[in-house]
Order: C-alpha cells, then sequence, then structure tokens
C-alpha cells in the first residue's frame, strides 16, 4: 500500500501494552499509533519468538527483525528501502537494535533510506549529552526529529528537531483508603543509572515502607539484587501489566531517584494518570525546563525546588517530610499534568507534523 507509513520500533507482545520482552519505547509506540487511528501504520517491530505478522487494534504488526543481529539489521535496511512506503517513523531508544555495533550499523540504515527518498521521522526517547556527537549524523539524515522535553530540544539544537512531549495515559482507577503505614513506590525497570541503590542507603525504616516495584531491563541487568532488605524495603521484581495500577493505587508517594537526566520517564507519566504526589532527584530538575512543566507549577502554586533533592540523608529527609505534609499539594500537580499530557491532545501535535 503506497500511502501506508512504516514504524520500526520494539512493540508489546500480542494483547498487552507493557512487558518485559521488551525495551522502554514499545508502550508508548503503542498507544501512540492507536490514538492516530485515520493513518494507516505497519509497525515492523523485533521478533519475541518466531517471525509473524497480525493486525491488532487497527495496527499491522509485522515481527521482522532481531536483536543483536546485523544480518536482521541488513536485511531490514534493504526492505525498508524497497518499500512503496515514503514514510518512515523509527522509535528509537538507545540499544534497541542491540550493542555498540547495532547502533552504528543504524547510522547507515538511516544513510540508504535517505538515499533512496525516504522521507525519515526519529522519535527519540533519549537524549545522552555525553554523546551528543553520536546524534549529529541521525539529525543530518531525518527530516524531523522529535524529543519529550524542551531541554532535550535545546541539547540538539537544531530546528528539525521539534519538542512534543511525553503523553500520559488516561487511566480510569478507583480511589483506595490509605494503609496507616505510609509507602513509597519506586516503579519501572531496574537500571544503575536510576539510581536506586543510593534511595536504598537513604532510606530508613521510621520512614514507611518503601516499594521497589520492576525487574531487570533486558537492555542492562536481569536481577535485581535488591531482596535481601527486610523490613524497610520491599522488592516485587518484574510486574505484570494487570497488577501495575494496585501499586499506584495503594502507594502514597512515587520516588524518582535517578542519577542521569536522558529520557522522559514512562513512570513519570504513570504517575501522571494515576494522580500521584512525586519527588524526584535533583538530576531529573529539567524536566522543569518545559512550558506544560512551568505552566502546571504556576496553576498548582508550587515551584520545582517542592520536588526536588539531592543525594544525602538531610536533603532527603526534608524533601520526604515536606511532601508527606503537602501530598494533596502534589497529586493536584499531577492531575494537572496529566490533562496537558493526554494523549489524545498529543497525538494531534503527530497529526500536524505527518501531514
Amino acid at each position: 500500500m503506497k500511502n501506508k507509513i512504516i514504524v520500526i520500533s520494539s512493540y508489546p507482545e500480542r494483547g498487552k501494552t507493557h512487558g518485559n520482552k521488551t525495551v522502554g519505547s514499545a508502550s508508548y509506540t503503542k498507544n501512540l499509533l492507536i490514538n492516530l487511528k485515520k493513518i494507516y501504520f505497519e509497525v515492523w517491530a523485533e521478533v519475541h519468538t518466531q517471525e509473524e505478522k497480525y493486525e491488532e487494534e487497527g495496527v499491522i504488526v509485522n515481527r521482522i527483525w532481531k536483536r543483536n543481529s546485523i544480518k536482521s539489521m541488513i536485511n531490514l535496511t534493504s526492505y525498508v528501502a524497497k518499500s512503496q512506503a515514503k514514510t518512515v517513523i523509527i522509535s528509537m531508544e538507545f540499544y534497541m537494535f542491540g550493542g555498540l555495533l547495532e547502533n552504528i550499523f543504524f547510522i547507515y540504515s538511516l544513510l540508504v533510506w535517505r538515499l533512496t527518498g525516504k522521507k525519515v521521522i526519529l522519535i527519540l526517547h533519549q537524549v545522552v549529552q555525553s554523546l551528543i556527537f553520536f546524534y549529529w549524523p541521525l539529525v543530518f539524515l531525518s527530516k524531523k526529529i522529535v524529543v519529550f522535553e524542551e531541554k532535550f530540544k535545546k541539547a540538539l539544537n537544531n530546528r528539525k528537531v521539534i519538542f512534543i512531549p511525553h503523553a500520559v495515559e488516561s487511566i480510569t482507577f478507583r480511589l483506595t483508603k490509605p494503609d496507616k503505614q505510609f509507602k513509597a513506590l519506586y516503579f519501572g525497570f531496574l537500571s544503575p543509572y536510576k539510581g536506586i541503590r543510593e534511595l536504598i542507603n537513604l532510606w530508613k525504616k521510621s520512614f514507611g515502607k518503601l516499594i521497589i516495584a520492576g525487574g531487570g531491563n533486558p537492555n542492562h541487568i536481569t536481577n535485581s539484587g535488591y531482596s535481601n532488605f527486610v523490613g524497610r524495603i520491599k522488592a516485587t521484581g518484574f510486574v505484570p501489566e494487570k497488577m501495575i495500577g494496585n501499586y499506584f493505587s495503594k502507594t502514597d508517594l512515587v520516588i524518582l531517584p535517578y542519577k542521569i537526566f536522558f529520557s522522559s520517564s514512562g513512570p513519570l507519566s504513570l504517575a501522571f494518570s494515576y494522580e500521584k504526589p512525586f519527588i524526584l532527584s535533583s538530576a531529573l530538575k529539567g524536566y522543569f525546563e518545559s512550558p506544560d512543566f512551568a505552566d502546571a507549577l504556576r496553576l498548582a502554586r508550587l515551584n520545582k525546588n517542592n520536588f526536588i533533592f539531592d543525594f544525602n540523608k538531610k536533603s532527603f529527609k526534608y524533601r520526604l517530610n515536606w511532601a508527606k505534609n503537602n501530598l494533596d499539594k502534589l497529586s493536584n500537580f499531577s492531575r494537572i499534568m496529566k490533562e496537558k499530557r493526554d494523549w489524545k491532545k498529543v497525538a494531534k501535535q503527530y497529526e500536524k507534523l505527518l501531514k
């Protein structure tokens, strides 16, 4: 079909939105495509168990490439170049295709697709400023590049780069009665850059219960290593999709202790979805450079320092205690962000981009 748009991305298993067989960009890509129903998409996704092609919610899913396989990438490059599709969207995450060699080969793929007349739109799920040289050829070879926060747009500093915020799932949930014991939640794949071990070292039993809800990322580690902390911490391992709501509904506060800011956090978007209060490390203060964050602060009558802690006992304890006493204010901020980053609103920005 001449008018179809090819989307190259990690993609969840059939019938799921979240899972442990895919990287973080998978759920975003699925939510994006099902909110763009007027456009004909065909997703060329990674193989889980075997190559297959099927339709799900109006989107054709063609599981055609394998991670950590240059041969597979050569084939993918050729298939895209020979296809009749004029537009190719790549929902790109580091190590989505494999390791360093596959990332380098991806630049060659972009060159081939440009030389064969494809309009390439890159959705960058990460912008690592220490590796900014890697993005130069990506910017040169793409028609447009989408980033999720204003800070990442500034880092790439090119007119091709546009800011479209990381959308938030519109989730209906039941309010639950809070337990007597205060519960804080870390949610998501486990990776050293996310500051989990630092958070554990800062946490005291007197603070309440800290729940670490997440398993190993296929790109990083497969064993949490956090199951030996008894009493003050509960480590769950990977959380099945049907259980995500239980953890968010029953928690009092979401904590994001990341040590580096190079992506828009999926767990933060879930905190918005469930209208949960949150605090985050000072490494993530760049969020507040995005216009919608700044406006939400104004509407909620808060400032960014109300959310931020440093990795020392005094700073963390102060911020945690302030949050405990102001949960309603922080929840209101998440409620405002949920409305601002609703998928239907974000999808309209993509419709404009694809015209």
